[in-house]
């Protein structure tokens, strides 16, 4: 029986494709519950509750108190104004909170963020389910994230460098670091093919951000040269190898670009780049067209074997044939015959 359509993705090892007929699409809810219930906050960020309409009042040069009025039809009345405070919504109120207390472990965040929401609740079981189905939506966020980023990862597979960028207080503060970069590399992407996966982290002790990416850079399009440069590592308490690019250290500060040379350094990358998604919980920028995986039809005589859930997905022979949705045989599984396929993302 063979997939037609079937999505398919690579895993570090073999070929996965999903069965189109195993993954319907999603219908759209019609009407989407959005949360509307806004929170008030004080100058310290506390919740408070919602300020009561006061006399809005003017004192003139003699000291002398009046009430500011207005013209209602043809009377004169008080003006009401309630007092200037902060409000968001309860989600991003939530976002706050989990961020501030991100670095504590699972069950003390849990507790500091419901006590932190407990005035915006009638009572903390309402407040703990809220604060528990919005830990779960971060976890299976992240999941999906993790699962994303390594399905791209894996797709490209011919990475050559990771490349760490630390920026100097001589040449840059933090925001215009971030600028910088993120213009440099967007010009790269877009004039010489670069390609690029990275997070954003901050040191341990001084908190100096850096960022850490995935990189493909193709042959003659890299700025200045990787020169090797030995130096002493404090922490391994040992003299280690860095390669740094002249341009970079002149445009930003501290550029490391580890050359990749073996699947097991891609590997290795890869879980350097995880255990930032974990500790910051930031978004993972990418730079290129990285699709997720490939769209063609499997035959059977490709399939090795089913796996997953109810066996709804299938592992593939290395070379099985590429061919289109027309059902035009392409050939044999290779980098330019799966360039060919269509994408998704």
């Amino acid at each position: 029986m063979s997939y037609n359509k079937a999505k398919i993705y690579f895993d570090g090892s073999h070929f996965i494709a999903i069965p189109q007929e195993n993954f319907p699409k999603r219908k759209k809810k019609s009407n989407p519950i959005k949360e509307k219930q806004n929170v008030c906050l004080d100058d310290n960020n506390n919740v408070i509750p919602e300020p009561k309409e006061e006399l809005s009042e003017i004192v003139l040069p003699s000291g002398r108190v009046l009430t500011e009025v207005e013209w209602k039809g043809n009377k004169l009345v008080p003006v009401k104004k309630k007092p200037q405070v902060t409000r968001i919504s309860r989600k991003e109120l939530f976002e706050k909170l989990y961020k501030e207390f991100n670095e504590l472990k699972r069950k003390e965040k849990r507790e500091k963020i419901i006590e932190s929401m407990l005035t915006c609740f009638k009572d903390r079981e309402q407040t703990e389910k809220y604060v528990d189905e919005n830990l779960t939506r971060k976890v299976n966020n992240a999941i999906v994230r993790k699962i994303r980023l390594c399905r791209k990862a894996y797709l490209q597979r011919n990475w050559n460098y990771f490349a760490t960028f630390t920026y100097s207080d001589e040449l840059h503060t933090e925001e215009t670091f971030k600028e910088y970069l993120r213009n440099i590399l967007k010009h790269r992407v877009k004039r010489k093919d670069w390609k690029y996966i990275g997070v954003w982290e901050r040191g341990g002790k001084n908190k100096r951000l850096h960022f850490h990416a995935l990189m493909y850079i193709p042959d003659g399009t890299m700025d200045g040269e990787n020169v090797e440069e030995k130096y002493f590592d404090t922490t391994a308490r040992k003299m280690r190898s860095a390669y740094v690019n002249t341009y970079f250290t002149d445009k930003i500060g501290r550029c490391d670009f580890e050359p990749i040379f073996v699947p097991m350094d891609l590997g290795n990358c890869l879980g350097y780049l995880l255990k930032y998604i974990e500790k910051s919980n930031d978004k993972i920028v990418y730079g290129g067209k990285l699709p997720t995986g490939i769209i063609s039809t499997v035959l059977d005589d490709d399939i090795l074997c089913s796996i997953g859930i109810d066996d709804k997905k299938a592992v593939l022979y290395d070379k099985f044939l590429c061919i289109t949705d027309d059902g035009e045989i392409i050939g044999e599984a290779n980098k330019e015959n799966l360039d060919k396929l269509p994408k998704w993302f």
